[in-house]
């Protein structure tokens, strides 16, 4: 059987245990297979390593005419960037629940203040000041106070409606108490921040509350949606003068 030294490892091992090489005069490459492995590996890491650094370096040189490219980006391939998120997603559903949970656990000081800060600006805008009306509307019309009746004005179901087609949302394991305790909670199918308005009679307002797009979900599990749109949606562009 003939062998040969590997002047890399010093082991001398069976010729197989080399790739074959003409160009060498024994027809195989002075390093073994296992470490020739092992070089190239570390060639990959050493390259990826500094691949990723000219990246960093160009994007922070670059900053706004990066965004501006993947903004647009997402632009063209809308549909196609959604259905690979919703499939990744899907595919690692576990795995990213486990990832946003421990974030939560140690930033919760950090994203309760940014959520505090983004409500307040919020509901400076026509959209957000409508928003919190509506959902104190809501919430106290569905905590059976009759002086909030007047929300009704603002859509086209009444109250029985509403909590007829809410407690048909209602999750397994749920009631309607767990909802008024605030452990369950109103969502929006497709969520408001994607719908275009700025009074009660704008397109998007009736769209946007209207009873298909109402249901009740886990708190836990709204708060993890975040606003989050699993499919395309387009937003109506008029106003109501």
């Amino acid at each position: 059987m003939k062998t040969k030294k590997c002047p890399s490892c010093h082991s001398i091992k069976d010729i197989a245990s080399f790739h074959k090489n003409r160009s060498k005069k024994d027809g195989h490459t002075h390093f073994c297979k296992q470490c020739s492995s092992e070089y190239s590996r570390q060639r990959r890491i050493q390259f990826n390593e500094k691949i990723t650094a000219q990246s960093r370096a160009y994007r922070k040189k670059h900053k706004e005419e990066t965004n501006a490219y993947h903004r647009q980006r997402r632009i063209n391939l809308k549909d196609t960037i959604l259905a690979q998120e919703a499939e990744y997603r899907d595919k690692n559903r576990d795995r990213l629940r486990a990832i946003e949970k421990k974030y939560r656990e140690n930033h919760r000081q950090e994203i309760n203040e940014r959520y505090r800060i983004w409500r307040k600006n919020y509901r400076k805008t026509d959209k957000g000041r409508i928003d919190n009306h509506m959902g104190s509307f809501l919430k106290r019309a569905l905590g059976k106070q009759k002086e909030s009746r007047h929300w009704e004005d603002l859509v086209e179901y009444k109250l029985s409606h509403l909590v007829g087609h809410l407690k048909k949302s209602i999750p397994h394991g749920y009631s309607w108490q767990d909802f008024l305790n605030g452990d369950l909670h109103l969502d929006h199918i497709i969520p408001k921040r994607v719908f275009n308005y700025k009074s009660a009679i704008d397109i998007d307002f009736k769209k946007c509350w209207a009873l298909t797009n109402l249901q009740l979900l886990p708190a836990e599990e709204n708060m993890k949606k975040n606003g989050r749109l699993d499919k395309p949606f387009q937003p109506s562009f008029a106003f109501v003068k």
